[in-house]
């Protein structure tokens, strides 16, 4: 018998609230980056307690400090995306923190020359297309793109229910690219899937499947996926494949 899989999303009083809000708390992450990569006292290298052989965890990675060109368009991000990157399914906002950087320059670069983003009907992506056409340059959004791979955000919300088993079996066109692990191949050109919020999830395979994405002629990589919808017709296929991806 096939297993069924069920996330209960959690209480909408257990999601991240920043005491300070969201564009305050950026620019406190921003502070603390900038004088963690400054200050003696925080670098890990010079604390022996973060030395493995002295039987202690080695510390997490540090957070890139803020270019000062690129202070803007973080604050910008952080309304939606969250101080740490971690996305809001409220929002229809992906989770951004830890993402490669290689794709997150791609992907802001696509907005701004309108490969993504292109049609009205994408809400989301069209938000996206304005916000990275107010930056000031694609030198920015670079910077954007390094500061946001380097953060480390917590667990993406799951609320996807479908057919594990199934799911599995369906994602095995998609581990050709993405890895059985679901962590991307950057030789292939294809991104992390593993910690997205699966919301989002669905809606860009759905997004690939009715046009809105991977249509443009540009679009070289995107382009890819298209053909790949067909082995995903129904939106039960989609649903259950993205509750498999939850379970990597």
């Amino acid at each position: 018998m096939s297993k069924r899989h069920k996330i209960v999303p959690p209480h909408p009083a257990q999601r991240h609230r920043s005491p300070f809000g969201p564009i305050a708390s950026l620019l406190l992450a921003c502070g603390l980056a900038a004088a963690a990569a400054t200050d003696p006292a925080t670098d890990p290298s010079t604390d022996p307690s973060t030395d493995p052989s002295a039987g202690q965890a080695p510390a997490e990675a540090a957070v890139e400090p803020v270019a000062p060109n690129a202070i803007g368009a973080v604050v910008s991000c952080v309304i939606c995306h969250g101080a740490k990157g971690e996305g809001n399914t409220r929002l229809g906002a992906p989770r951004v923190g830890g993402l490669s950087e290689w794709y997150l320059a791609r992907q802001l670069r696509n907005f701004r020359s309108g490969i993504r983003g292109y049609d009205e009907v994408d809400i989301h992506g069209t938000q996206m297309r304005a916000m990275t056409l107010a930056v000031e340059s694609v030198e920015v959004l670079d910077e954007l793109a390094r500061y946001l791979a380097s953060l480390s955000p917590p667990e993406a919300d799951t609320v996807t229910e479908g057919d594990v088993e199934r799911g599995e079996q369906l994602y095995a066109v998609c581990a050709a690219c993405h890895g059985a692990d679901g962590l991307g191949k950057e030789e292939l050109n294809a991104p992390a899937l593993k910690g997205q919020h699966d919301e989002y999830l669905v809606r860009q395979l759905n997004n690939f499947r009715q046009g809105l994405r991977g249509a443009h002629a540009d679009d070289t990589y995107g382009a890819q996926m298209v053909p790949i919808m067909n082995a995903l017709p129904a939106e039960q296929d989609i649903i259950d494949v993205v509750a498999y991806i939850n379970t990597l």
